[in-house]
């Protein structure tokens, strides 16, 4: 995380980003996902059953009260 603007110190952000990468193993764990390929992209636009969902909500979020 060098040159980003980052306001954390370089140990804090090492801290950071080791809380960040426990937090998602456990949460793949919890998930029984063994790698991060098995859900990249679960959440993708062109996968979702409903598209029109994500457009409202985008729609919402900036010409509406979401």
């Amino acid at each position: 995380m060098s040159g980003g603007g980052s306001s954390l110190p370089p140990q804090d952000s090492s801290l950071h980003g080791k809380q960040v990468l426990t937090c998602l193993e456990e949460w793949m764990a919890q998930q029984k996902y063994q790698s991060i390929d098995e859900f990249k992209g679960r959440l993708s636009f062109s996968k979702a059953p409903n598209a029109s969902m994500y457009e409202r909500t985008q729609f919402m979020k900036y010409f509406g009260p979401v």
